[in-house]
Formats: structure tokens, C-alpha cells, sequence
């Protein structure tokens, strides 16, 4: 091994360290402010809304429309550092994110934060993981030039060292060092160092007449962003009492000379830390409050403070609140504590301070609590809640109801398992759907517009499912009613909005699905975590009704039934990896049906605009066929269904997409996905037969390797074997169990 360079690693440290302009002096600091006072005049709200557009937004897609989702809910944001914790990740709850940014907004033009912010939900649905995903954020953030933040300290010289009489200090006749700050005195070169526990802003060293002079000649300047307003904190704020007391002894012994004050400051850069509570702090609940003070002046440590000081009852403030500081603080399960653990919150929210002892203490921080349901509704009950109700803005987070972003979870956790077992494709998605299908309610049509509210109320439960997570329609429905359950998606999503019981308050808790997962895995009977173990493990837990509040509902129309939804999904299941054998088969090309379907759609188009066109062979335009087109449209088209009905709203729908898409190619195959399923399940039901033999030739295959199979047949039945473990994602076992499944219970149902 070659000889470490230990030189190396001390330049790069000291390299940072100064680049990151970690310690300056009062002069030096005041420098900064002028250059960006944007960036360093910032309350705790505003420095959390800039880490929001620091790692910026994306846009999602849903059935309902484009919505906006905050990057700083997405894993793995930003550079990796080597002091930079991982970055937490949030599975939807964009209405949530937007809600949580816009009080955000609203703390910025009042100045200050006036209100706790109260997620609320019921368990497991992602209220900490927001606050966690929020608190790793900012400590990546403060690393950034961006991010940057400062506190100050005292700093007394060593006797032995600098002249200064009268304060302590030695009557030397020469000094060797620059007196016009302490700021950079070597660590000999300092007898004492106070710092500030309250992390208060440097600037509110500056009184306050001054201050204001300072910040408005910078905004007369032009300095200050336009749309930037001041806080109430830095505006007219105050030094800690400690601080003030420091202050005020130094200005008096230094005769009203301000710059002989200011030498003592050392303005230090400051991290957000969880594991060290710096100005992220969360508190779990508990029985006191979250400040304290102890005195410092007797510590034998402090002895070294000059005399004027050393008689001063100083003392030092201590716990969650003063950790917390220009940051944030999270109340975890706020509502588990008494009511009167947390009464202080009425006044501090208010006006932002917290009284201690005989120490006032102000405060800049963003209030944030976690509570479930349960607790909010006994909450709510109390003789008290009004008035914590004006101090308290209320975010919910239910339930996630698209699958898709449930699925995600499930993805992510058993990836992080390091299960034994191979993990079979589409369990996390059937697991998904399963909790999604216990949350939902039937739609009540008086409660929905005249025209949609029978259509909707006729969904079952998978159909609502497919509906709210990527806008599947049920084919039985024709165009104009398809239509019409597309654009009121949203009219669907908000109908319980308002209500105590709420979609989404009731059902199984991702934290409940990720146990059948888990439990799928070590069941034995099977050689991966496949669905037919989850269907399994959710057999034994629909067993345990007093266990579980979702299974205590009564079963009403197809909803609340979560027995019933383990055999809707098991023929989801055998739908999905039917048309996935199907596909691996090789009776068809790979994209022949989105190819059927977009010269459809071609002839739809000339036939209404009644055009030619170009035959392939021929090169001349002939008449769109319209034999080609209805043969296509008796697959697609509801009985009750007229033809050119059919096909207006069709390009009615191609319309849409290209004016909400303005310069890009339309995607007709995934415009019109539920066609191209359609049109695929009607050529397979044709061919079942055979897709049965080359079932039977895979298993035999995997079975016997003296399998006496024709060359021809073994030769498909391996390439049907390797299409699905390269294409699809199968282990060799798992196509023994998903081909065994369909032709027990699909293909056998043929003969």
C-alpha cells in the first residue's frame, strides 16, 4: 500500500473551511450582507422557502391534471457530500406539499411565523416522512454557498497577549497582534469564549435605529430583490437577554464606543444538524416544557471572563426550543402529550417568544406537529381547541389512492430488505392495489353533477382503483360516458374532502402492507415473494377484525370487502401475466397493435375530413376503408354505440392532447392505452389454444430436461422462457409458477 499523504487531507479541509467563509470578523461580515442581503437578511421561513426553490419542482401527471411536486419531497436530490445526510423521499402528497408551501408564503408577507403547522392523517400515511424529508433537506442545503447561515461569539483576548486595560485585560505596552478585531486570534491567543445558545442573527448586534439605516440604504440601492420583504425578527428584534447583557456592560465600560464592542464578535458559520440539534430539533412527546435556563457565571470554565463580566448573573438558555432556534422544530404525535404540556405553544406562536424562569426568549423558528386522526378528533372535542385553532393551521395527509405511487414505497422497501428471495414482478403492485382498494368509497350520486353522478356511482372498487391512478376506463362504458368520467376525476378525488371520514382516513396502512411483504417472503411454500404468497398473507390478516379498524366496516355495494378484493385481484393477477406470456410468445411483433391502432386512427381521420389516403402498396389515394376501420371498431366499441360517435370523440381526444401539448408528438398507444389492451386480449382470445401448447412445452422444459419435445416446440418454448426472464423480469422458478398458474386457472378453462 503506498504511503498515505496526511498533507493532503489537511490542505483540503483548511481549503474549505475558508472558501466556505466559515469565520469573520463583524467588518468582514457586514461585507457579505452588502453583496447578497438577500441571501443573509433571511428569517426561518424565508431560508426554508429558498431551500423549496433551491432543489426546484417537477410536474406530474394525473388523471385529474398536471400538478406541481416539490423536489425536496424526491429522493436522492442534489450533490452527494461527504457531510451531507441522505435525502428523504415522499410517495405523492403533492396537495399536501403545495399546502405546506403556501403557509410557507403567507409566514414570509406577515413577517413572521404566526401559526404551528399540524400535519395530520392516520397512521402511516407519510406526515413525519414529509417534516423528515424537509429537516434532511436543509442540513444538505446549509452546505451549499446558498444555504449559508451565521451566528456570533464573544471573544475576550488572553492577557498575556493583547493590551487593554480596565476590562480584565493586562497594561502590556506592546501588542503583537491586530487588535481591530479578535475575530481570528489564534486559540492561545483567547482566555474566553462565549457563544450565543440562541444562534441570534449577527446584524441584530446593530441597534435598531442603525439597523434600519443599514437595511435601507442596501434597498435604496437596489441591493434587496424586489419582491424581498423584511422580517419582523431582524426588523425590530432584539439580542438575547445573555447577549444584551454582554452588550450592554462592554458598550457601557467602552464609553457608548460601538467599534471597540464589535471587536469582540467573531461571526461564525453555522450547519443545520439533526444529529447535533442545531436548528432542526424534533421532539417526541412528553410531559414539560421544551426551554430551560441554567446560570453560567459560576462555572469554574468561565473563569477567565474580564471582571466586569464575571459579576453578571449570566445565564444560558437550554432545550428543544433554543436548539431549534432559526430553524425548525417538529412535534412528533403533538396531540399524544396533555393539552397542558403544550399550552406555552398559544402565546409562542403568537407573538414568538417563550418565557423561561425570568428570561424572555425570541424566537425565529417554523413550528411544525405530526398527529393521526384519533387524536386530532378527541382534540377537537376539548374547551380549548378554539383557541388553539387560531393559532394552528390544520395540512392533511391521508392515504395515498394511486396504486402507482403506493407501489413505490413497496419498491423501495423491500430493495432496502436485502431479501434472500428473488422478488417476483407485480407483487408490489398487487399489494398497492389491495390498500388502495380498502380506502375507497362508492361515490354518491347526489352529492356529484347530474351527469356523472350514476356513472360514477356504478364503479366497483378496482375500477375506481384503475380510474384515480392512470384514468382507465371500464370498457363497458361507450366514449361519451368514458369522457365524462374523465373530466370529473377531480369532482371524484374532492367529493369527501370535507367530511370527518374522509377518502383515504380508513384502510390498510402502508406500514400493514409492508408486514404481508415481509411475511410473503419467509413463506416457504414458495420460492419467491410472489403474489400468490400475498394473497396468502392477506387470507390470515382479514382473520384478525379486532386487530384492524379497516376490517371492522361493514361491506356495503362492493366496498369495504377486503375478502372480496383478494379474488378480484387474483384475476388482475392472471390478467397481468397473461398478456405478459402472450407477449413472450412471440405470436405477435412487439408493437403490432399500437401499429393496428395508429392506422385506425389515420383512416378515422380521413374518413371525417374526408380526404384520400395514400395506399402503401399502390402509392395512390384511395378512400379510407371503412371495413378496416369497423372490424377495429367491434373491438373497441360498446353494442349501443354508433360508429361516427365513436370516432369523433376519438379525434375529439387526439385534439385535446395536442392543445394541451403544444409542439409535441402525440403518443397515440399510450393516449390510448385501454385500446391497445383491448385490441391485444382479442387476437390472444383467438389463439388460446395454442398459447395453451407452448404453456405446456415451457413447463415440460423446466421440468424434465428429457423432455422429448419436438426441436421446433423446445426451441419456442426457450425463447418464450428467455423473453420473460430478460423482458419481463422473471427468475426461472417464478415462470414455473406464473405459467403453472395460467394454465391451471386460465387456458384450462378453454378445453
Amino acid at each position: 500500500m503506498e504511503r498515505i499523504d496526511v498533507f493532503s487531507f489537511t490542505k483540503s479541509v483548511q481549503q474549505r473551511f475558508e472558501e466556505a467563509r466559515s469565520i469573520l470578523s463583524f467588518g468582514e461580515y457586514l461585507e457579505e450582507v452588502a453583496k447578497d442581503p438577500a441571501r443573509h437578511c433571511r428569517n426561518s421561513t424565508q431560508y426554508i422557502q429558498d431551500a423549496f426553490r433551491f432543489y426546484g419542482t417537477r410536474t406530474v401527471e394525473t388523471p385529474q391534471g398536471k400538478e406541481q411536486r416539490f423536489r425536496i419531497f424526491d429522493q436522492g436530490i442534489g450533490e452527494e457530500g461527504p457531510l451531507a445526510p441522505k435525502a428523504s423521499w415522499v410517495a405523492g402528497q403533492e396537495q399536501a406539499q403545495q399546502t405546506l408551501h403556501r403557509m410557507l408564503g403567507n409566514f414570509v408577507r406577515q413577517g413572521r411565523n404566526t401559526r404551528l403547522l399540524l400535519l395530520h392523517g392516520p397512521n402511516g400515511s407519510g406526515k413525519s416522512s414529509i417534516v423528515q424529508s424537509i429537516l434532511d433537506a436543509l442540513e444538505r442545503y446549509a452546505y451549499t454557498p446558498e444555504g449559508v447561515l451565521y451566528r456570533f461569539n464573544w471573544i475576550f483576548p488572553s492577557e498575556r497577549k493583547v493590551k487593554r486595560g480596565g476590562i480584565g485585560f493586562s497594561n502590556e505596552e506592546h501588542s503583537p497582534i491586530d487588535l481591530s478585531s479578535y475575530a481570528h486570534l489564534e486559540s492561545d491567543q483567547i482566555d474566553a469564549r462565549l457563544s450565543s445558545p440562541m444562534k441570534d442573527h449577527p446584524l441584530l448586534l446593530l441597534p435598531r435605529p442603525e439597523r434600519h439605516q443599514f437595511l435601507d440604504q442596501l434597498k435604496q440601492e437596489g441591493k434587496f430583490p424586489k419582491e424581498f420583504q423584511l422580517s419582523e425578527y431582524l426588523r425590530e428584534g432584539d439580542l438575547s437577554a445573555r447577549n444584551r447583557m454582554i452588550f450592554d456592560v462592554l458598550l457601557a465600560h467602552y464609553g457608548g464606543d460601538f467599534e471597540e464592542v464589535l471587536r469582540h464578535i467573531q461571526v461564525e458559520r453555522f450547519y443545520a444538524s439533526q444529529r447535533y440539534r442545531h436548528a432542526v430539533v424534533q421532539v417526541e412527546p412528553q410531559m414539560h416544557v421544551d426551554a430551560g435556563i441554567r446560570q453560567v457565571t459560576a462555572d469554574h470554565s468561565l473563569g477567565a471572563l474580564p471582571k466586569a463580566l464575571s459579576t453578571l448573573n449570566l445565564f444560558e438558555p437550554l432545550g428543544a426550543l433554543v436548539d431549534a432556534n432559526r430553524g425548525v422544530i417538529e412535534y412528533t404525535d403533538l396531540l399524544k402529550r396533555p393539552v397542558e404540556a403544550f399550552k406555552y405553544l398559544l402565546g409562542t406562536c403568537e407573538t414568538g417568544r417563550a418565557t423561561v424562569d425570568r428570561v424572555i426568549l425570541f424566537l425565529d423558528l417554523l413550528m411544525v406537529g405530526t398527529a393521526n386522526e384519533q387524536n386530532l378528533d378527541r382534540f377537537k372535542e376539548i374547551a380549548e381547541f378554539t383557541s388553539f385553532k387560531s393559532r394552528i393551521e390544520l395540512i392533511r395527509v391521508p392515504y395515498l389512492l394511486r396504486y402507482s405511487e403506493e407501489q413505490a414505497i413497496y419498491d423501495q422497501q423491500l430493495t432496502e430488505s436485502n431479501l434472500p428471495k428473488p422478488i417476483t414482478p407485480h407483487v408490489t403492485e398487487l399489494a398497492a392495489m389491495w390498500a388502495v382498494m380498502t380506502r375507497l368509497r362508492r361515490p354518491n350520486p347526489k352529492r356529484l353533477p347530474e351527469e356523472v353522478g350514476d356513472l360514477a356511482a356504478s364503479l366497483a372498487p378496482i375500477e375506481k382503483t384503475l380510474l384515480y391512478d392512470h384514468g382507465e376506463i371500464p370498457r363497458r362504458f361507450n366514449s361519451k360516458q368514458a369522457k365524462l368520467l374523465r373530466q370529473h376525476v377531480k369532482v371524484l378525488l374532492e367529493e369527501t374532502r370535507n367530511d370527518l371520514h374522509y377518502e383515504g382516513r380508513i384502510g390498510a396502512s402502508p406500514r400493514e402492507i409492508r408486514i404481508l411483504l415481509l411475511n410473503a417472503a419467509q413463506n416457504d411454500a414458495y420460492p419467491s415473494v410472489s403474489p400468490l404468497a400475498l394473497f396468502e398473507e392477506m387470507e390470515n390478516l382479514i382473520q384478525e377484525r379486532s386487530v384492524y379498524e379497516f376490517l371492522q366496516l361493514e361491506a356495503k355495494e362492493g366496498y369495504y370487502d377486503p375478502e372480496a378484493f383478494i379474488q378480484v385481484l387474483r384475476s388482475v393477477h392472471l390478467d397481468i401475466i397473461d398478456s405478459e406470456f402472450r407477449r413472450a410468445s412471440g405470436l405477435v411483433q412487439a408493437d403490432q397493435f399500437k401499429r393496428q391502432l395508429e392506422r385506425y386512427i389515420e383512416h378515422v381521420k380521413a374518413y371525417l375530413r374526408k380526404e384520400k389516403i395514400n395506399n402503401s402498396v399502390t402509392q395512390k389515394p384511395e378512400d379510407p376503408d371503412q371495413k378496416f376501420m369497423q372490424e377495429v371498431e367491434v373491438i373497441l366499441m360498446s353494442k349501443d354505440e354508433a360508429h361516427d360517435d365513436f370516432r369523433n370523440s376519438l379525434i375529439s381526444k387526439v385534439a385535446a392532447s395536442s392543445l394541451e401539448n403544444p409542439g409535441q408528438k402525440i403518443d397515440l398507444a399510450q393516449l390510448f392505452s385501454d385500446f391497445v389492451r383491448t385490441l391485444e386480449r382479442d387476437f390472444f382470445a383467438k389463439h388460446k389454444k395454442r398459447l395453451e401448447r407452448i404453456a405446456r412445452h415451457v413447463l415440460i422444459l423446466l421440468v424434465d430436461t428429457k423432455h422429448g419435445l419436438a426441436d421446433s416446440e423446445a426451441k419456442e418454448a426457450q425463447e418464450t422462457i428467455q423473453k420473460l426472464t430478460e423482458d419481463f423480469g422473471y427468475s426461472k422458478p417464478c415462470v414455473r409458477e406464473m405459467v403453472g398458474l395460467l394454465v391451471r386457472k386460465r387456458y384450462a378453462e378453454s378445453n
